[in-house]
């Protein structure tokens, strides 16, 4: 039961959940000045490369961030 919960979840999580958040107030505009300092950001999360790089999409914030794999 348990597996079958998992594999539910994540069916809709790379569909719809991943897109079920909103960003906080003046984010695009922050991110556009602090790029324009000349300073590079980065997103870090714990979801998968896939997801993250969705989300940043979706939101249209490419061109403010770099999505890059963590290597332990």
């Amino acid at each position: 039961m348990i597996d079958r919960a998992i594999s539910l979840y994540r069916d809709r999580f790379s569909i719809i959940g991943l897109f079920e958040n909103a960003l906080y107030p003046e984010i695009p505009e922050t991110l556009a000045a602090i790029r324009a300092e000349g300073c590079q950001t980065y997103i870090v999360t714990s979801k998968p490369h896939v997801y993250a790089q969705r989300i940043v999409e979706h939101f249209g914030l490419s061109d403010f961030l770099m999505v890059s794999m963590a290597v332990n």
